[in-house]
């Protein structure tokens, strides 16, 4: 059995950073217009439907973000390692020996 290196990746924080930035705006701007109240106009219900959308499909995203990973190396494509509580997120790769782990800690609470 060879022996496997084990290195952080940081793109997977800095992925999840941007995201919750992106999602964050939409998220914002529906509060907001609840907040100041109803105001009789068909953008107001589009910016819901838009805002629903772009949340769905960046929580989807999220999601993804944490079972795939493209290797930085070699560029395939890993899957996550099984998880155990309180242990690092981490993806092996098979080609280049190196575990990937992440900042990331699996936690079922």
């Amino acid at each position: 059995m060879s022996r496997y290196q084990i290195k952080n990746v940081d793109s997977v924080f800095t992925g999840h950073m941007l995201d919750m930035l992106i999602l964050g705006v939409p998220f914002a701007a529906i509060a907001a217009g609840g907040v100041f109240g109803y105001i009789p106009d068909k953008w107001f219900i589009h910016s819901y439907v838009t805002g629903g959308i772009l949340i769905f499909l960046l929580l989807v995203r999220q999601l993804r973000r944490f079972r795939v990973l493209k290797c930085p190396r070699c560029s395939d494509r890993l899957t996550v390692d099984a998880l155990r509580e309180n242990e690092k997120i981490s993806f092996t790769c098979e080609a280049c020996k190196i575990i990937w782990r992440t900042d990331f800690v699996h936690s079922t609470d």
